[in-house]
């Protein structure tokens, strides 16, 4: 069975490129494009990984992340943004893995493919 994981982005081109990354890994995807939103997705859905961007509109990336690990607890999120100055608190609430933009896509690609390859 694939993994499901929720992208969320407020700019559509990086989420059409998150989106073609991670199926070329082989999940199966669902999109956001605000907090809120993801947040609404995944109080009727059960998602395995979640990519979030850290300044969105509504519920920004660091709110997402706590709201979600409330949600739930073992959810693997991986925070991608351009937000430098950022990592240890998305880390302290819980993030599994903090990318800053411009991003290396091996290296996240690595993360993906590993998070896919573990059981559920």
């Amino acid at each position: 069975m694939k993994k499901k994981i929720l992208l969320v982005d407020d700019e559509p081109d990086i989420l059409e490129f998150f989106r073609k990354m991670c199926a070329d890994v082989g999940y199966e995807i669902a999109t956001a494009q605000n907090g809120l939103d993801a947040l609404l997705m995944m109080l009727t859905n059960d998602y395995d990984v979640m990519m979030t961007n850290i300044k969105m509109p509504k519920i920004n990336g660091l709110e997402l992340l706590q709201m979600a690990k409330e949600i739930k607890s073992d959810l693997k999120v991986i925070v991608c943004t351009g937000c430098h100055d950022l990592q240890d608190e998305a880390i302290k609430y819980g993030a599994y893995a903090y990318f800053k933009k411009p991003i290396i896509i091996d290296t996240i690609k690595d993360c993906l493919q590993g998070l896919n390859s573990t059981e559920k």
